[in-house]
């Protein structure tokens, strides 16, 4: 769960990026999660945890990765700071983006297996995973 200045940040970026009519990108970072990395009292990067769904979307394209980055720069400028009170500057190279891992519920193999049955059907793909067990 992201903490009050991660939200912040996070719904911040989100409204710049709709302000500045990256729609397509502003709708990946709504339901991504945004979360500061490293140093034990002083952040050392940023990392966005994008669902799954849309994770191969961002990878493919530099520009909308360049987007969302330069988004997140322009919102944390001057917001990071060290424990004496100075501004700590972030780059790209301090932006990472990761695949967000999916809360586990009871049965999930299921909910997969539905989900796998359900493409199969809808692509008539000729040869699909598929289990006996249920």
């Amino acid at each position: 769960m992201m903490n009050e200045f991660e939200q912040k940040l996070h719904r911040t970026v989100v409204q710049l990026l709709v302000e500045h009519n990256c729609q397509e990108e502003a709708a990946i970072v709504l339901d991504s999660e945004l979360r500061l990395t490293g140093g034990y009292s002083v952040p050392e990067g940023i990392s966005l945890d994008i669902p799954t769904s849309m994770y191969g979307i961002v990878k493919k394209d530099e520009s909308k990765q360049r987007i969302i980055n330069l988004a997140i720069l322009e919102v944390g400028n001057g917001h990071f700071t060290d424990q004496n009170g100075n501004t700590i500057p972030l780059s790209e190279e301090d932006i990472t983006h990761r695949i967000r891992l999916i809360e586990v519920e009871e049965g999930w193999q299921n909910v997969v297996r539905e989900l796998i049955d359900r493409q199969c059907q809808n692509s008539q793909l000729s040869r699909c995973i598929r289990s006996d067990k249920t």
